[in-house]
């Protein structure tokens, strides 16, 4: 009797250590605790894993990854601008050349100019860069261009031209910087976004041209020229390998699309006033001022 008494006793301290539910309740299924989630710090879309808030943790299975994945930097400038052009050069399904802006992206509509659709292509992918032309066309020219980037309000306001592109450049020296604009000095060291723009000067039928960097710039067998691939809106096309030469969603083979351009350039392989539209043109055009090269940040 008195072994029975003994092992009842042990039974019950036993069961009162084991478990904390109050006596009288239910007891609920031992389970092993879940690990406290981790901290998260959010990247642009992604997140990465911070370190785990348990005080304790069990034992884990051996891994190899032990950090949590961080994502790429966003892209910014020159680069954001690239990949803005390619995606509107795989989408759009009619454009054409007008001094009005007229877009519709979900239709893929692109009716406009060389400064006109670089004013879209900063709106959409360097607004920081875009409010400094406007701000610096503001100021040269005493316009009243907005520094918004909201491009759904309908009729989209054109912007900055073609002379305002170059001014704001032009008063860079070469490799100088301002707010998320460099001056580029030399051809080669152009990369793909980048920018490449002139005036055309008082008396004449337009202000200038602008022009974006599509590939990376390489010299053929003439030493004074350097050939730039190049993406733009225009009314002319460059030469027999122009994309809008034949392409039914180019109204009359106008608006946007890619090319290439020859520059002429110094000893120092810095651009002069002197280009070919095309780099099997049969003359060269002439400008006031030397052509000017510009990189978004």
């Amino acid at each position: 009797m008195r072994k029975l008494v003994l092992l009842a006793v042990i039974a019950a301290v036993t069961a009162a250590c084991s478990s904390g539910t109050p006596s009288g309740q239910a007891t609920a299924p031992t389970t092993t605790p879940a690990a406290a989630a981790p901290t998260v710090d959010e990247i642009g879309c992604l997140t990465t894993g911070g370190p785990s808030t348990t005080a304790n943790p069990a034992p884990a299975v051996p891994t190899t990854t032990t950090q949590g994945l961080r994502a790429a930097p966003r892209l910014a400038g020159s680069a954001a601008v690239l990949t803005e052009i390619e995606h509107e050069l795989n989408s759009y399904e009619k454009s054409d050349y007008q001094h009005t802006t007229t877009i519709d992206p979900t239709a893929g509509t692109y009716i406009v100019d060389c400064s006109g659709w670089g004013n879209v292509l900063l709106r959409t992918a360097a607004c920081d860069a875009y409010g400094d032309l406007v701000r610096a066309a503001n100021a040269a020219r005493k316009t009243t261009f907005s520094t918004s980037c909201d491009l759904t309000k309908t009729p989209v306001e054109h912007g900055p031209y073609a002379v305002d592109w170059a001014t704001m450049l032009s008063a860079l020296t070469p490799g100088a910087s301002n707010g998320h604009w460099t001056r580029v000095a030399k051809v080669p060291d152009l990369v793909p976004g980048d920018i490449v723009t002139y005036a055309l000067g008082p008396g004449a039928s337009d202000t200038g041209h602008v022009m974006f960097v599509a590939g990376k710039p390489y010299q053929g067998t003439n030493t004074s020229q350097w050939t730039i691939p190049i993406a733009d809106s225009t009314a002319f096309q460059h030469g027999p390998t122009d994309s809008r030469k034949g392409n039914p969603r180019n109204v009359d083979g106008k608006g946007i699309g890619t090319a290439e351009i020859a520059l002429v350039v110094d000893g120092d392989t810095a651009p002069t006033n002197q280009f070919l539209w095309y780099p099997t043109a049969d003359h060269l055009d002439t400008v006031p001022a030397p052509v000017l090269l510009g990189h978004l940040t």
